[in-house]
């Protein structure tokens, strides 16, 4: 691909969405894309329309998450947006991507993000710090980890029901 490839988040149904950056910037343009892991069919790029005149200029870290409820994040140039991906298949040539507000960095490039225990989690590249993100706001709270909690500097989401990933993830006797 001709582009900036920042992650990949997978829906309730196992169908994985991608997010891209074109090579040209900055400003950056956002796009996202579908990907069939069981058909291996691979969707056109779809440009991203940011809201509130958000810019991206920094493309380096980041990550995507989709919430149990269906909900997409994502955080690049410490800016929270929310795409509307339902809308990928529709004939407009761009999906709507509303722009929430700047995350409020610990110090250190947010590297992860991850919907855990009903709450959208970040980690930091700085000490593998963890910190809760307010959907609404962009406003972030320290996670404190009881002693002795494994660190991981990115998130991984994978619905293991579905697909090829329950496939990769089951297990039968």
């Amino acid at each position: 691909f001709a582009y900036d490839i920042l992650g990949v988040a997978f829906d309730e149904n196992g169908n994985g969405w991608m997010l891209e950056f074109g090579l040209t910037g900055p400003p950056y343009t956002a796009y996202l894309r579908s990907i069939d892991f069981v058909t291996g069919a691979i969707g056109a790029a779809k440009p991203l329309a940011l809201t509130g005149g958000a810019q991206i200029y920094t493309t380096g870290t980041g990550d995507i998450a989709i919430s149990p409820s269906g909900q997409m994040y994502f955080v690049v140039d410490n800016k929270l947006f929310t795409p509307d991906y339902t809308s990928y298949s529709s004939a407009s040539p761009t999906m709507t991507c509303t722009y929430i507000d700047s995350v409020r960095a610990p110090g250190g490039s947010l590297v992860g993000l991850t919907y855990a225990q009903g709450e959208l989690i970040a980690a930091y590249s700085s000490s593998c710090r963890y910190r809760e993100v307010n959907p609404l706001t962009g406003d972030t709270t320290l996670v404190t980890a009881p002693a002795g909690t494994q660190s991981t500097s990115d998130f991984a989401s994978v619905i293991s029901g579905v697909g090829a990933s329950k496939r990769l993830v089951s297990y039968t006797p």
